[in-house]
C-alpha cells in the first residue's frame, strides 16, 4: 500500500508531524510506488533458515 498524505491524516496522524513523515517517506523510499515489489529470489541456504517448517533439507529447497 501506498501511504498518501490523505491516508495518515485519516489514520490521525498529527498534523504536526505529516510533513516531517512526508519528507521522510520520500528521502528513504518508505511506501512508495517504487516499492511496491519484493524480492523474493533466496538461495537453498537462506530457504532453510526462514522456513525449516517447509524445507527439510538442501535438495529441498533448491
Amino acid at each position: 500500500m501506498i501511504l498518501t498524505e490523505e491516508i495518515l491524516i485519516k489514520s490521525g496522524i498529527n498534523k504536526e508531524w505529516l510533513n516531517i513523515l512526508i519528507d521522510n517517506f520520500e528521502e528513504y523510499n518508505i511506501c512508495s510506488s517504487e516499492n511496491e515489489e519484493e524480492n523474493l529470489n533466496y538461495s537453498a541456504n537462506t530457504l532453510l533458515k526462514i522456513f525449516p517448517k517447509y524445507f527439510k533439507d538442501i535438495e529441498e529447497s533448491k
